[in-house]
Parts: structure tokens; C-alpha cells; sequence
């Protein structure tokens, strides 16, 4: 699937991220595109070619690493956790 990346660049201080995701069809497996916004503005746009069709989850809902997987395969798990700070974390499933 294509992605667009738009060279948004962050400063140092608090920002807001938003992942948006937006399913083609309300069911389960549908295709979507996701957008990464960052403080408003879109930052990296992309297409995700099927969704999971149930919600698998067998080592709990990870924010900032994961243990088991890294995040992208051009990172190891040594080197792919978020150090930084979260003030707070919005998730909203609508």
C-alpha cells in the first residue's frame, strides 16, 4: 500500500498526535486509511489493505513499546521504546 510522509517536523514541547483510522465499509476485515496528524496538520497518510476481522489481543494494549514485537521491522526491541512523556492518552473506538 502507497504512504505519504509530509516532512511535518516537531519541536521540542507538548504536541497532540491523532491516528486516525477510517474503515471503507463498517465490517469487519473492510479496508481503511490511516492519517498521523500531528498538532493539526496531516503528517503521514496511508492505506491499510484489509483490518483484523475479530480483536485479537493477547499481550494487552501497548502505549510507547511493545516486548513482544517492535513497532516497524527496521527497528529492534532494544531500541524501539518511547522514552518520553505522555501528560495523558486518548483512545476513542467510535
Amino acid at each position: 500500500s502507497a504512504c505519504r510522509v509530509t516532512g511535518v517536523k516537531l519541536s521540542p514541547g507538548r504536541h497532540t498526535l491523532v491516528a486516525r483510522v477510517a474503515l471503507d465499509e463498517k465490517r469487519p476485515g473492510s479496508a481503511a486509511t490511516l492519517s498521523i496528524e500531528a498538532d493539526g496538520l496531516v503528517a503521514a497518510k496511508g492505506r491499510i489493505d484489509r483490518t483484523l476481522k475479530t480483536f485479537l489481543n493477547q499481550n494487552g494494549f501497548n502505549v510507547g513499546g511493545d516486548s513482544v514485537t517492535p513497532v516497524s521491522p527496521d527497528y529492534q526491541l532494544e531500541e524501539s521504546e518511547f522514552d518520553g512523556e505522555l501528560p495523558y492518552l486518548l483512545v476513542d473506538l467510535d
